[in-house]
């Protein structure tokens, strides 16, 4: 029998592009989901998988859900406080449980490679832009957190992050190093929503294998080293 897959956040625009490549998938059975617009959480079968792209307002749902089940989560909410991710650890005491703010695996590399160029700030300036649609809430992005974070590995000297909300743009993320005589800059851009849909999708099976603990990106590639 395929691994059972439940989605939180199934109305969202990820909640669907995750819904759509499960129920498209021969390896995987999709059993329903949750989402603001219901009271109850009523899966066909028992899931074995979690899929988490809700609101921090549900996590206490969520992880309750997860316990109750037994089942692995792997959230890419955003918008966390510290609070919130102790209690995702806390939940991978008993369960599985992976989070980022981007399951893409080119800003996984793109963070690779940001923290090596940060290193020579003796010789240029820093600074991430973002941008994205204009339906995205937090700002800066979890993604651009997350490329700041890999630039603070090699330096002290990030200016602050510039924030974009424009039209239907998916996500474009710049790491840009500035000199009085040159520029360069490492860029990612996500052409659609599928990519991080297919990215949770492709973790979550790899996730399911794996025994309790709270796991990222770095966990994940480590298994192609």
């Amino acid at each position: 029998m395929n691994p059972a897959v439940f989605v939180f956040g199934e109305s969202g625009r990820m909640g669907q592009e995750v819904k759509k490549i499960v129920e498209g998938s021969s390896h995987l059975d999709y059993v329903g989901g949750f989402s603001a617009d219901k009271t109850d959480l009523k899966p066909s079968r028992s899931p074995d998988i979690i899929i988490d792209f809700s609101l921090p307002a549900t996590l206490s749902k969520l992880c309750t859900f997860a316990e109750q089940e037994s089942a692995c989560v792997l959230s890419g909410t955003t918008g966390f406080q510290d609070s919130d991710f102790q209690k995702l650890k806390d939940l991978g005491q008993r369960v599985p449980t992976f989070w980022s703010a981007n399951m893409s695996f080119g800003v996984y590399l793109m963070c690779q490679l940001t923290e090596t160029l940060a290193r020579y700030d003796r010789f240029y300036q820093f600074q991430v832009e973002e941008t994205h649609h204009i339906h995205k809430v937090d700002k800066p992005s979890g993604t651009a957190i997350i490329v700041e974070n890999a630039a603070k590995q090699s330096t002290d000297t990030l200016r602050p992050t510039i924030s974009h909300r424009e039209g239907e743009v998916f996500g474009i993320h710049r790491f840009i190093a500035s000199s009085v005589n040159e520029q360069l800059e490492i860029r990612h851009e996500a052409h659609n929503r599928a990519l991080f849909a297919q990215g949770a999708v492709d973790i979550s099976q790899w996730l399911f294998k794996k025994d309790p603990g709270f796991y990222g990106m770095d966990d994940f590639f480590k298994t192609f080293e």
